[in-house]
C-alpha cells in the first residue's frame, strides 16, 4: 500500500476565496469558509483534476493512503433537476456495474455547506467518489504520439475490450450514450477502461414507450460521435455501437469522424478506409454496420459484434495445424524451448547439456530426434545465452556471448535473418506471443523491440539500475514488458508508448523469477523466501505467499490466470491456488534445481526443466483435483 504523505488540503466549496490555501493543510475546516476539508471523515481532498466541464469539477482524494476520483457537481445545477438526476444516475449506475474496464464505485453523498460564520448553507454539494484510473484518455494518448493510424491488430484487441465493457452495461439495462475518444482511458497494463458515466442512460418500459413515441428525453451530443437518433433524443442500445465505430475510425485513421478528409457533409458520408492501413474487408465491414444510418441496421447486441470479430480473426490469423502436427510444433517450443531456455540466469550453458539421450520423458519426445536440425547449429561454436520461441515453435531467436540475435526456421532447419544491437553483450531474449516482435535485453541493460519481419529496432527502454538485467517478461496482449536487475528491481514498461509504467522494489539479495499473468494485470515475483502478487497498475502488492524451498528459480501462470507454478532450488514444483492462497500440490521427481517451467496452451500438462539436464511433462488434469 502506497501512502501519500499530503502537502495541502484543498477545499471543494465553489464560493471559498482560497481553497488551495497551504494553511489549510493540517486543519479539519477551512479556516476561509468554514466548510470541512476530510469529507465523511476519510477523504482528504488532494489537487484539483478539472474545473473545465461545466457540469462538475474533478478532485484526486487520499483515502488512507489510496489516490480515489471525486467527483463534484457545481452548485448552479442543484436546482437543475435534468443535470441532478444525470449525476445521480452515474452512481446509480457505477454502483450495479462490476468489470475491469469500468471505474469502481466508491461512495456517493452530500456536503453540508458552511459559511465562514459556521452558519447553515443551502444548497448541499452532491459528491461521488469512485476508483481514479492511472492512465491516459485515447485522445491524449493519439495527440501524444502525433495521430497516427493503429494497426488492425491493435484495433481488434481493443475493440473486443470495449464490447466486453458495453455487454456488461447493456445486460444490467444501460446504454452510455457518450462513447468517444476522451471518454475511453488507457490504463498502463494496455487494457481500457470506459469513464464518464454521467450520459449513462437506463432501459425501463417507460423509457423506450417515450422514444417510439413523442416523450421527451434528455439530448446528449458530442460531434462526430452522436448517432443520428440520439441527435433527436431518441437513443438506444444500438447508438453506443455507432459512437464506439466512429471512435474506432478515429483511431485507424488518425482524424476525426467530421474531418474534411474523410467526411462528406454534402452527402453525409464518411469514406475512411483509404486513410487507414492494411485493414481487412470484413473488419472494416463490422465498422461500418456499427455505423449504419439507422439503429436497426446496426448489430443486435454486443455478442453479435463478439462474434464477428472472432470470425474475422480466425480469417487473419489461420486456425493452429491438425492435432498431430500441434502435437509436434508443442513439443518443439514447449519442451526444447524450455530445455535450452536460460530464465534469468547469468550462466552460459554449453551445448553438451543438451543431448537428446538425456530425455527419459513421453515417447512423443522421440519426434526431436527426426529433426535434421542440430542445437549445435544455435551456437555455431559459441555457448548459447538465451534462446526462445514463437508460440507456434516454428520460429527461433538465439544468442550466444556476443551483440547478435539469429532468428532460425525451424521447419527449414536455416537462419532467417541476423538482429545486430551496436552494443554490449545480450544476455537474454524473449518473444511476444504473437511472434512478431522480440525483446532482448544487454549488459548496458538497454531493452530492445525488435520487428522480426522487417528485421529492425523499433524502441528501445533504457534501465538505469547499476546491476545487470537478468530476466525478461512480456505480456500475453504484448502491452506490457517488465524486466528485473539482479537481487532489487523490477521495471515495468509499456510497450505501445515505450513509456515506464514504474518500479516495483523486491528486497532480495539473489536472483528474482518473474512472470505475468495473462490478463496482463497481475506480475509475480518470486525470491529466496516468498512469492508476491503484484498490481501492475498502481504496483501495489495484492498477496504473499511464503515458501521454504531454498529460493524461487522459476514461475509460470496456468492461461487461465487461477494457478500459478513455482520451480525451487529444493529441486520441487509447488501449484498454487491463486484464489485461495494455498499449495495444492507439490511436485517432486527433478534431481536439481528447477530453471524453467511453461503450461502447455490447454493448460493440462505442465513441462519443467531442470539442472539435472532433463525435463519432465506433469499430467496436471491428474495432479490439480
Amino acid at each position: 500500500m502506497t501512502t501519500h504523505h499530503l502537502a495541502m488540503q484543498v477545499c471543494i466549496n465553489f464560493s471559498c476565496p482560497k481553497p488551495t490555501d497551504p494553511l489549510n493543510a493540517n486543519n479539519p475546516i477551512c479556516r476561509h469558509c468554514g466548510s470541512e476539508l476530510v469529507l465523511q471523515n476519510r477523504y482528504r481532498v488532494v489537487r484539483l483534476l478539472s474545473d473545465q466541464s461545466g457540469f462538475g469539477n474533478v478532485y484526486e482524494v487520499d483515502d488512507g493512503g489510496r489516490s480515489k476520483i471525486l467527483k463534484v457537481l457545481k452548485q448552479h445545477h442543484n436546482t437543475n433537476p435534468t443535470a441532478l438526476k444525470l449525476f445521480q444516475k452515474e452512481a446509480t449506475a457505477l454502483s450495479q456495474l462490476d468489470h475491469p474496464g469500468i471505474p469502481k464505485f466508491d461512495n456517493y453523498f452530500q456536503l453540508q455547506l458552511r459559511n465562514s460564520s459556521g452558519g447553515a448553507n443551502s444548497p448541499l454539494l452532491h459528491c461521488i467518489v469512485m476508483e481514479k484510473i492511472d492512465g491516459s484518455t485515447l485522445e491524449e494518448w493519439q495527440n501524444q504520439r502525433g495521430n497516427k493510424p493503429i494497426s488492425q491488430e491493435q484495433a481488434i484487441i481493443w475493440l473486443k475490450q470495449v464490447v466486453e465493457i458495453l455487454k456488461t452495461i447493456h445486460n444490467h439495462s444501460y446504454f452510455h450514450r457518450d462513447i468517444k475518444p476522451s471518454n475511453i482511458m488507457l490504463r498502463p497494463n494496455g487494457e481500457l477502461v470506459l469513464i464518464d458515466f454521467g450520459s449513462t442512460r437506463e432501459m425501463t418500459y417507460t423509457y423506450l414507450g417515450k422514444v417510439s413515441g413523442a416523450g421527451n428525453i434528455t439530448k446528449l451530443t458530442s460531434a462526430g460521435y452522436t448517432p443520428p437518433e440520439q441527435d433527436k433524443g431518441h437513443a438506444v442500445p444500438q447508438s453506443d455501437f455507432y459512437a464506439l465505430g466512429r471512435t474506432f475510425v478515429y483511431l485507424l485513421t488518425g482524424k476525426e469522424p467530421n474531418h474534411q478528409a474523410i467526411y462528406n457533409p454534402y452527402k453525409d458520408e464518411l469514406v475512411w478506409r483509404g486513410h487507414a492501413r492494411g485493414l481487412s474487408p470484413h473488419f472494416a465491414d463490422l465498422i461500418d454496420d456499427m455505423m449504419a444510418h439507422q439503429a436497426g441496421n446496426r448489430p443486435k447486441n454486443a455478442q453479435e459484434i463478439l462474434q464477428r470479430l472472432n470470425n474475422i480473426s480466425k480469417n487473419i490469423h489461420p486456425p493452429p495445424p491438425p492435432p498431430q502436427q500441434l502435437k509436434r510444433y508443442w513439443i518443439l517450443s514447449g519442451v526444447l524451448a524450455i530445455l535450452i531456455t536460460i530464465i534469468g540466469s547469468a550462466q552460459a550453458y554449453s551445448q553438451s547439456a543438451f543431448n537428446s539421450d538425456v530425455f527419459t520423458l513421453l515417447t512423443s519426445l522421440t519426434l526431436l530426434e527426426k529433426d535434421n536440425f542440430n542445437i549445435s547449429d544455435l551456437s555455431e561454436g559459441s555457448s548459447l545465452k538465451s534462446v526462445t520461441f514463437n508460440s507456434k515453435g516454428e520460429i527461433l531467436a538465439s544468442t550466444t556471448q556476443t551483440n547478435i540475435i539469429k532468428i532460425w526456421n525451424l521447419s527449414l532447419s536455416e537462419r532467417l535473418t541476423t538482429l545486430n544491437d551496436q552494443r554490449k553483450e545480450i544476455r537474454y531474449v524473449t518473444f511476444s506471443r504473437d511472434g512478431n516482435t522480440l525483446a532482448s535485453a544487454s549488459n548496458d541493460n538497454t531493452i530492445k523491440i525488435w520487428d522480426i519481419a522487417t528485421a529492425q529496432d523499433i524502441g528501445t527502454f533504457k534501465d538505469e539500475s547499476e546491476k545487470y538485467i537478468s530476466s525478461l517478461a512480456i505480456s500475453q496482449n504484448s502491452q506490457t514488458l517488465a524486466n528485473v536487475t539482479w537481487g532489487k528491481n523490477i521495471t515495468i514498461w509499456n510497450m505501445i508508448n515505450h513509456e515506464k509504467i514504474g518500479n516495483i522494489q523486491v528486497e532480495s539479495d539473489s536472483f528474482i523469477a518473474i512472470a505475468i499473468s495473462p490478463d496482463g494485470q497481475i506480475l509475480a515475483s518470486g525470491t529466496n523466501d516468498e512469492i508476491k502478487l503484484w498490481n501492475i497498475a498502481n504496483r501495489e502488492e495484492k498477496q504473499t505467499f511464503t515458501v521454504d524451498s531454498g529460493g524461487i528459480t522459476a514461475l509460470a501462470f496456468s492461461p487461465d490466470g487461477k494457478i500459478l507454478a513455482s520451480g525451487s532450488n529444493d529441486n520441487t514444483i509447488q501449484i498454487w491456488n491463486l484464489i485461495t492462497g494455498k499449495i495444492i500440490r507439490t511436485l517432486a521427481g527433478h534431481s536439481s534445481p528447477i530453471r524453467s517451467m511453461a503450461f502447455s496452451p490447454n493448460g493440462q500438462k505442465l513441462v519443467s526443466s531442470s539442472d539435472d539436464n532433463t525435463i519432465k511433462i506433469w499430467r496436471l488434469q491428474k495432479v490439480v483435483r
